[in-house]
């Protein structure tokens, strides 16, 4: 009987663990809410009105970004994201520090940019794909 018990408590153990380790998989595969692609807006004095794209992507709980169409060489270094979809990236444009900081609310993204004494603001709106895909 003792053995029967043993089975069984090993086999219960086995299934819960599988359980977890599954739920923990998925739920990482799971696209975050800022996930996406946007077509950004960004506005200073120093460059008037300028409109590119930005991808941000999660994979294995790490952040990446790329920029596409901008009128200079946008590279990100790193992008975070914190528990209030506050976004941060660390870039270089042109080979310039450049920092952009936002925060995502309703398929958007609006903040602040500065490369040298460059300042302004930005706007990122997820793509209707992007955003149907994120819920």
């Amino acid at each position: 009987m003792l053995k029967k018990n043993t089975k069984l408590i090993g086999l219960l153990w086995a299934l819960a663990c599988t359980a977890f380790l599954s739920r923990a998989i998925f739920a990482q595969d799971a696209p975050h809410a800022v996930e996406g692609a946007y077509d950004i807006t960004a506005t200073g004095e120093q460059v008037g009105t300028v409109k590119f794209l930005m991808v941000l992507k999660r994979a294995n709980g790490k952040w990446a970004g790329e920029i596409k169409d901008a009128p200079v060489q946008v590279n990100i270094e790193s992008v975070s994201v914190d528990a209030d979809n506050n976004v941060v990236i660390k870039a270089a444009a042109d080979g310039n520090p450049l920092t952009i900081n936002g925060k995502y609310s309703d398929g958007k993204i609006t903040g602040k940019w500065a490369v040298g004494d460059g300042t302004g603001e930005w706007t990122g709106v997820k793509q209707a794909s992007a955003a149907a895909a994120s819920g």
